[in-house]
């Protein structure tokens, strides 16, 4: 641990800015497109209720899809990564269509521009927020399992990268599943209302 807290001192500073850009990323992608619909439209009927169902059940694969792929190590097969990833890809893809439909279906007609921009926007912002909060969660553990600042693959060190992806995989997964979570709050919510 003292070798981590020495490693970060210097970097105290980009520590604070990940942790920002990462409380952005789930806020920007689990909270407002949800606000949205429901500022837009609060009416909920069947029919949303099977899209917000098949939208939790999309982010428990996902999740369970996060963690099959974070379990891979530099000895796993070509066939058992591709099953890994197309499960993770799986979830992502049960999850996406109802999840477009739910907030795209509460708008009033004359706001399905705002609502789909909204969308479009914690999109985008959530997958560069991510991509720079993963490239940050990456090296920061690669330099950790070195003990020296890493900025590159390290060649012959194989470990060395997959315990920051690892990292980078158990983060993804706390955040899916803290939206799997308030999908199933949501869910309970509803079912208790009807």
């Amino acid at each position: 641990m003292r070798l981590v807290v020495r490693f970060m001192k210097p970097y105290w500073a980009l520590c604070a800015v990940t942790t920002v850009l990462l409380l952005v990323d789930v806020v920007g992608a689990l909270v407002i497109p949800t606000f949205a619909a429901e500022l837009l439209n609060e009416s909920a009927t069947s029919a949303s209720f099977k899209k917000m169902t098949i939208t939790a059940v999309g982010l428990g694969v996902y999740v369970c899809g996060l963690f099959a792929v974070s379990t891979l190590n530099e000895h796993s097969s070509i066939p058992v990564i591709v099953c890994c990833v197309a499960f993770m890809s799986c979830g992502t893809s049960i999850f996406q269509s109802p999840n477009n439909s739910l907030y795209m279906g509460s708008a009033p007609r004359e706001a399905l521009g705002f609502a789909g921009s909204l969308g479009s926007l914690a999109r985008y912002a959530g997958m560069a927020l991510g991509i720079t909060v993963a490239s940050n969660i990456l090296y920061g553990q690669m330099s950790v399992a070195m003990g020296e600042a890493v900025t590159s693959f390290v060649a012959g060190r194989p470990d060395v990268f997959l315990f920051g992806f690892r990292s980078v995989f158990y983060v993804l997964m706390v955040v899916a599943a803290v939206g799997f979570a308030l999908a199933m709050v949501r869910l309970v919510k509803m079912r208790a209302r009807h």
